[in-house]
């Protein structure tokens, strides 16, 4: 099946969601036929998204699909549905409930709105989320950062030093992020790295820490400290000791682009500049501007996962050249392979568009859109 993204439940092993689309965008899918769960590592597959909800769910592309940390709530975001937004689902992928529905959005960086913004005037497609992410930090997995498809606006001119109008040529709005505090129940919106430039296609974000994000798109990649107070753009020094910025960084990852390691290394696929890593030391912050450096001989990768030895990584949906993936031993992350995606090396796939690792059964599992859901064992039972 055309599958864009793919989770594993963090409390159950074995059972792994995926959504399928339908092939109407150049060999990519735009809409869904639904979230599937399997319960046997993928051998059998049973549709999981037959309750309230779900017609909203399944009328766009499941871009990507997140667990919180404990299992219980499941996230997808949904671009070109009616509506698209931000889905969670706290049974299993069954019944679903839209975040943004009926919501207000308050609105930061602007002056002259100090009140709640209805949501129409907000988002010009009601909500299209691109990519999110889920504060690692979080004990009470409420904090949700998210990026948006299409501009954001405040219904007021860009004349009078507003944020813009939906629908008025002259007010074509600005690049914004949302973020909620209280698992979807409130939101705001703050202005990104570069807001007079409006939106960026694939914009992805990734949380650090409370208020520590990274927001990577195809420009190159930004970082605050301040919860979008203030940004900085992101550099790192390359084999031969020059500072480079990660320009083209992470399209088309929508939010997968990036992987935490348990001794708080931070890894960073970018298309260009390969694979990046960060580790907070003595006056430097985990993901901060200028603490970063490249994984020498690291292939170019929007999505990136580790097994705990081996580390895994893709070019995209975009690439495809047939095997766009790749694989390192965590012990020399210099020593890069290519490995086939099927079982004819000559069929074509793309890359992927989401991983997700199933640790007690060792299996990853890539979603690769029009190549389908791919599945490897990775170590021996």
């Amino acid at each position: 099946m055309q599958t864009a993204s793919v989770v594993v439940d963090p409390a159950h092993a074995g059972t792994v969601y995926a959504s399928a689309g339908n092939n109407t965008n150049g060999g990519n899918p735009t809409t869904s036929t639904g979230i599937w769960k399997s319960t046997d590592c993928g051998a059998h597959w049973a549709h999981a998204s037959t309750g309230p909800g779900s017609d909203a769910v399944i009328t766009g592309l499941i871009w990507e699909a997140k667990f919180d940390a404990s299992g219980a709530n499941l996230y997808v975001a949904n671009g070109y549905g009616s509506p698209p937004a931000l889905f969670k689902s706290s049974n299993g992928g069954v019944d679903w409930v839209n975040l943004f529905a009926g919501k207000s959005f308050t609105l930061t960086g602007d002056a002259k709105v100090s009140a709640a913004v209805p949501g129409g005037t907000v988002f010009q497609y009601g909500g299209f989320v691109q990519a999110f992410s889920l504060d690692p930090t979080d004990a009470t997995q409420q904090h949700i950062v998210a990026t948006f498809h299409e501009n954001c606006f405040d219904g007021v001119p860009a004349a009078h030093g507003g944020w813009g109008q939906v629908g008025v040529t002259a007010n074509n709005g600005i690049g914004c992020l949302g973020e909620t505090l209280d698992g979807g129940a409130t939101w705001r919106l703050f202005a990104d790295d570069q807001p007079s430039q409006g939106w960026v296609e694939a914009a992805t974000v990734t949380v650090i820490g409370a208020s520590a994000f990274l927001h990577i798109t195809p420009d190159g990649v930004s970082y605050t400290a301040d919860a979008g107070a203030t940004w900085q753009i992101v550099s790192f020094t390359s084999d031969g000791g020059a500072t480079y910025n990660p320009v083209g960084a992470a399209y088309s990852s929508y939010g997968e682009g990036t992987w935490l390691m348990p001794d708080g290394t931070l890894y960073l696929g970018t298309t260009f500049s390969g694979i990046l890593a960060s580790k907070a030391v003595a006056g430097k912050a985990l993901g901060s501007p200028r603490n970063w450096t490249q994984l020498a001989n690291s292939p170019r990768a929007a999505d990136i996962i580790t097994d705990g030895t081996t580390m895994y990584a893709g070019w995209g949906i975009f690439d495809g050249g047939g095997q766009p993936f790749w694989s390192a031993p965590l012990s020399d992350l210099t020593h890069w392979t290519q490995s086939t995606s099927t079982t004819d090396p000559a069929a074509p796939a793309n890359g992927p568009n989401e991983y997700a690792y199933d640790a007690a059964n060792h299996v990853l599992y890539a979603a690769a859109y029009s190549g389908g859901l791919l599945r490897m064992v990775t170590q021996a039972p």
